[in-house]
């Protein structure tokens, strides 16, 4: 009987060195996934703050063009008053520019008001967003000496 327990290998408690680089490789690459899907999260919300934060100047600006026109009061007027019509605006990190224009449709008293939002410096905007909106004004408003 003595003989039996012998030439056999008992195998001690603990992992092989093939199982921990395995284990080890499974959360290197589980990891690296999470933290990607984190970085794409992170860059969603600030885009979509900054989006948000487009609209809402877009708005704002587009209310004050109805309130200037129901005012009579000129664009030439609102000019000298601010300095230019378009508003500039710091964010934490990125410029945000706003320019308004009116455009005359094809419609007698009908005009095109359109608010863009660009972001980054003047040479390199782009437009983030634009609102776009038709009025029909019963007397002719008048035009920036822009042209």
């Amino acid at each position: 009987m003595g003989r039996c327990g012998r030439g056999l290998k008992t195998r001690r408690g603990g992992f092989t060195l093939l199982e921990i680089v395995v284990a080890l490789a499974i959360l290197a690459v589980s990891l690296a996934t999470l933290l990607s899907t984190m970085n794409h999260a992170i860059h969603g919300v600030t885009s979509s703050s900054q989006l948000t934060r487009a609209v809402g100047l877009a708005r704002e600006e587009m209310e004050r063009y109805h309130w200037e026109l129901a005012s009579g009061i000129s664009m030439s007027e609102i000019e000298l008053e601010n300095g230019s019509d378009n508003k500039k605006e710091e964010l934490e990190d990125s410029e945000l520019r706003v320019e308004k224009e009116m455009e005359v449709t094809a419609i007698p008293g009908a005009y095109e008001l359109i608010v863009s939002v660009y972001q980054g410096e003047e040479e390199d905007a782009w437009l983030l967003f634009e609102l776009r909106q038709y009025v029909v004004i019963g007397k002719e408003p008048a035009q920036s000496p822009r042209g």
